[in-house]
């Protein structure tokens, strides 16, 4: 049986005494009555929600009755303080990214090792303020698709890659939690209530969220807000040794001390709004034993859509519970179970109570227990690192006039790869004769900054294929005042502008650092 202590106490005499000698105590000193009272006059301390004691028939758990009963518009008032439960033998609080597993079936996720080449994100969201629209980008920082509010069901879905070049047809894998959290902003019975909410959830955890470290600026997305990170976690309750077996004679001995252990449920506090060092924006509930899905119906945050249902507030009813165990190294196989696993990593990642977080990439985030010390959790920083260096910055702009026509067939050279603005730009573009086609746009920066991805109507190979929509880069200029006579007819474009990473990088550093 694990050893647990807990136990409820109160002040009866408090002396406070200063560096002087002066002393404060409380209650005040009184003459001891012949006849005590059978309530002791107590201190009334100010407990936190995890010293409170439990609340039983709208009434306090207490020895004593409380006069003032628990609202819950106001902290109650209470002479005890309820320590929470704590174990008496070692143990620890697991936590670690973790990705699905290669293999079908049990089990069904495998956790991940810092000093493999093995990213724990399996997706990026970055927030199209322009579009009103959500951008979803691969772990390696590749643009996938982008949702965005509108249209006859209040949610419309891009085409996949889209405005960039497909990538070759072995390399089009994504995962499927991203393409199930797609399909789930596109619910036509929702009509796009929880894509909306989504909006409000990240717009309400960025107030509160620390700034982006300096090195940041350096990337050209840190003009239009910082992407979050989509990862899976792993949560456990680890014991040191076998939990401890009774040791007394009389009284109550469980029967069954391994059933007495599970039926422990500790609960620990997942991120937390007030302290800005935690990264957690929101997650959802997954499976670990019988098929290792994703529950999307649900999402716990704390800033949830008060107008939304499936945008549930984190309070301690909802906490995420955890029950000991313990792990024998030897025989791998869990205490009270038959079950052996191949390797000992394995065993310990069937363990896990699996939470899928979307998280701030620069922050850790952090698990809070009453029993245990506070866990946290950072991402390595090369899995960030990797997917700056590829992931830009681009919104749908349009109509606009121009004066002066864009090509007008589409050019095969000139394809939009996603890697193409990692690299300088042409030899000549950004001066006054740029090598490639040039447009005039009202937007700000210097030549090279900006970039215009035109789409063109392409036909398929024969006549009877089906015509593809692709992008054309092009250089961007700044449209000045000057009141010129150009001659007619004038056009009407619509189309990308992308923030390109120029040779000027200098100029997207302190752009970043002045907004």
């Amino acid at each position: 049986m694990m050893r647990l202590r807990e136990e409820a106490t109160d002040n009866h005499k408090l002396n406070i005494i200063d560096k002087f000698g002066q002393g404060v105590a409380l209650p005040a000193p009184k003459r001891k009555l012949r006849v005590p009272p059978a309530v002791p006059e107590c201190v009334h301390p100010c407990l936190s929600d995890f010293l409170i004691p439990d609340i039983t028939n709208n009434q306090l758990n207490t020895i004593y009755p409380e006069l003032q009963q628990p609202d819950h518009g106001n902290w109650p008032l209470s002479r005890f303080m309820q320590l929470t439960p704590a174990i008496n033998q070692n143990a620890r609080l697991n936590a670690a990214f973790i990705n699905k597993s290669p293999l079908p079936g049990f089990p069904y996720w495998n956790e991940t090792e810092n000093d493999k080449p093995e990213s724990p994100i399996f997706g990026w969201i970055i927030v199209n303020y322009q579009d009103l629209g959500l951008q979803f980008f691969r772990s390696d920082g590749r643009f996938y698709r982008e949702v965005r509010v509108g249209g006859p069901n209040d949610a419309v879905l891009g085409s996949k890659w889209l405005p960039f070049y497909p990538p070759a047809p072995s390399d089009q894998t994504v995962p499927t939690q991203l393409d199930e959290l797609i399909a789930k902003m596109l619910d036509k019975d929702d009509h796009g209530k929880f894509l909306q909410s989504f909006f409000h959830m990240i717009k309400g955890a960025i107030r509160t969220m620390p700034y982006a470290p300096s090195e940041y600026s350096g990337y050209a997305n840190a003009l239009v807000g910082k992407p979050l990170a989509l990862v899976n976690v792993g949560f456990s309750l680890e014991l040191a040794t076998p939990a401890l077996t009774a040791q007394n004679t009389l009284g109550k001995v469980p029967t069954n001390e391994q059933a007495e252990l599970s039926s422990y449920r500790f609960p620990f506090k997942l991120g937390d709004a007030d302290r800005p060092f935690d990264g957690v924006v929101g997650w959802f509930d997954t499976d670990n034993t019988i098929n290792g899905r994703t529950n999307w119906d649900k999402v716990f945050t704390y800033t949830p859509d008060p107008t939304n249902t499936s945008y549930e507030m984190v309070s301690p009813q909802n906490f995420i519970r955890l029950s000991p165990y313990y792990l024998d190294p030897v025989t791998l196989k869990v205490a009270g179970s038959d079950q052996a696993f191949p390797k000992y990593r394995q065993a310990k990642t069937a363990q896990y109570v699996i939470k899928t977080i979307l998280m701030d990439p620069y922050t850790p985030i952090h698990a809070y227990s009453p029993i245990l010390p506070i866990t946290s959790l950072s991402l390595p920083p090369w899995t960030i690192q990797q997917a700056m260096t590829r992931m830009t910055a681009f919104f749908r702009l349009g109509p606009c006039l121009l004066s002066t026509d864009v090509p007008a067939k589409y050019d095969q050279s000139r394809v939009v790869n996603p890697d193409s603005w990692t690299t300088p730009l042409p030899s000549g573009a950004g001066v006054q004769s740029p090598s490639m086609p040039a447009v005039r746009l009202p937007v700000s920066g210097k030549k090279g900054l900006w970039r215009w991805l035109q789409p063109y109507d392409v036909p398929g190979a024969t006549p009877s294929d089906y015509h593809d929509t692709q992008y054309n880069e092009m250089d961007v200029n700044q449209e000045d005042t000057t009141i010129r006579k150009d001659p007619a007819p004038y056009t009407m474009v619509e189309g990308y502008l992308q923030l390109a990473r120029p040779l000027l990088a200098s100029d997207v550093q302190a752009l970043a650092q002045s907004q």
